[in-house]
């Protein structure tokens, strides 16, 4: 794969890694937008990439505009446009765990909860997640 597509499709996943744990597509592309300007550009890997963003994105404004929820994002499957339905911190919670599968530990520090906390959220915003897919069959 040439260079520049493998870093079209590193900045993709870290868009959309961002605005599944802002919930707000102007501040998932501020993640992006200022994770890539705070890399040296001789050293950008993908997993630094990411790991930048996700930082930034997670420092981000909790109560963010919600009015653009999946706007903007068709190709966002309907699994997703249903992550960013949930609320701020279960969604974030189920992002990091079960999404993009970062250590409890981790998590916790980047949301200034405890393991617990992180567990457990990500546990119910998973219930939550099956019981929006098995809405979504009978439709």
């Amino acid at each position: 794969m040439p260079v520049e597509s493998a870093m079209s499709v590193t900045v993709c996943s870290a868009l959309k890694a961002a605005l599944l744990l802002t919930g707000n597509a102007a501040s998932a592309e501020s993640a992006v937008l200022q994770a890539i300007s705070s890399l040296d550009p001789q050293k950008l890997t993908a997993e630094s990439l990411l790991h930048s963003t996700i930082e930034l994105a997670t420092r981000g404004d909790a109560n963010c505009d919600r009015s653009d929820l999946g706007v903007g994002w068709p190709g966002l499957p309907v699994e997703l446009r249903n992550v960013l339905a949930m609320k701020t911190t279960l969604r974030q919670c189920f992002v990091l765990r079960v999404l993009l599968g970062l250590p409890e530990e981790r998590c916790a520090w980047l949301l200034q909860l405890s393991r617990d906390e992180v567990g457990a959220k990500a546990c119910v915003a998973g219930n939550e997640k099956t019981k929006q897919s098995c809405i979504h069959e009978w439709d």
